[in-house]
Order: C-alpha cells, then sequence, then structure tokens
C-alpha cells in the first residue's frame, strides 16, 4: 500500500520522470517488520499520454524500483512494482456524497449503513474508523475516479481514460504488486 507524496497530471509530466510515494502500513514477514510505515518508494513514469485530437485516450504507466527506509537503507526491487489499483486520496473517499460513486462504506444521515450494493469493499468503511477511506490490499484497478481504468499491457499495467485526462492528486493511494517471475 502506497500513498503518493507528489501530484501526477498526464500534461504535466513525462516519461523518465520521478515519482515519489510513501508506505502506508509496514510490511511484515514472519512477524519482523521488514519494510516500516511512511518508508519512501521511488519510481518513474514510463508511458504518459494526454488527450488530444491525435490522442483518443490518456495513459500512465508507472512503475516502481525501490523502497528507502527511515534510516536512508535503499531497498531496490528485483523486479518492478506497479500499480494494481488506485483511489482517492482516504480524506477524499470518505467526503464523497455520491452514494452511487462512493467507494467507503459510510452512514446515511443517522439511520444505518449504506447498503451493501452501494459499498465498495476495496475501501475500509466506517467515517468513525482511523483507516476509513483506506484502499485494501486486495483491491484492484481504478476505484472512485469516474472514466479510468487500469489494462493489462505487455509492459505493465496501464491507466487509461477515455473521457478527461488523467490527474492523481497528493495522497492518492495506491496497491503496488511485485510481480513473481516464472519458474522454468
Amino acid at each position: 500500500m502506497a500513498e503518493l507524496t507528489q501530484p501526477i497530471d498526464v500534461r504535466k509530466v513525462a516519461a523518465g520522470d520521478e515519482v515519489l510515494a510513501r508506505v502506508e502500513y509496514e510490511v511484515r514477514f514472519e512477524d519482523k517488520v521488514i519494510v516500516p510505515l511512511d518508508s519512501k518508494i521511488t519510481g518513474h513514469v514510463y508511458e504518459v499520454r494526454s488527450l488530444s485530437k491525435d490522442n483518443a485516450e490518456s495513459r500512465l504507466r508507472l512503475a516502481f524500483e525501490k523502497i528507502t527506509l527511515k534510516n536512508g537503507q535503499q531497498i531496490p526491487f528485483e523486479y518492478h512494482a506497479f500499480v494494481a489499483a488506485v483511489a482517492p486520496d482516504k480524506r477524499d473517499a470518505i467526503g464523497r456524497s455520491n452514494h452511487g460513486d462512493l467507494p467507503v462504506q459510510a452512514e446515511r444521515g443517522t439511520g444505518g449503513l449504506v447498503n451493501s450494493g452501494d459499498v465498495n469493499r476495496n475501501i475500509l468503511g466506517d467515517r468513525s474508523n482511523l483507516n476509513a477511506g483506506m484502499l485494501t490490499g486486495t483491491a484492484r484497478g481504478v476505484i472512485g475516479f469516474r472514466g479510468m481504468k487500469l489494462v493489462d499491457s505487455p509492459q505493465g499495467p496501464t491507466i487509461v481514460s477515455k473521457s478527461d485526462n488523467i490527474r492523481f492528486e497528493y495522497g492518492t493511494q495506491m496497491v503496488l504488486i511485485v510481480p513473481t517471475p516464472v519458474k522454468k
């Protein structure tokens, strides 16, 4: 789980530009913390295209290469980490009022919770919880951004929009995955 520490706008970035994020949850292995909360994740823009009369869609492909721990130690990924899911900043996610597009479980007025059909299980619920609006690690795809989707390509997952230029604000949440190579 990662959170952007800078905005990304396809009209303002170029292939090769650095992308920075931070770790939202500590990563544990065998009851040991191997990547602490707030470690930095560094990646790059690998493909970018904005909407224009020549381009029918906006495209963005990011890949992440390393984690920098708080003590400065750098841990390179053996294989690039790719975006498996993306959602708005958790504060933005819990503030939405359009229940049909609501990416979190939230209360309607004072009575009861939103019907399960209106709830996106990829984002943690209930506004009173400290983790409200947070993307879950099992989420996949683009959540809470209208007109965007995540498509597979031979080079890696790519975020695509045919209606608007892609723009992610500071705090945009991402699930990153590191592919495991096929053993022969």
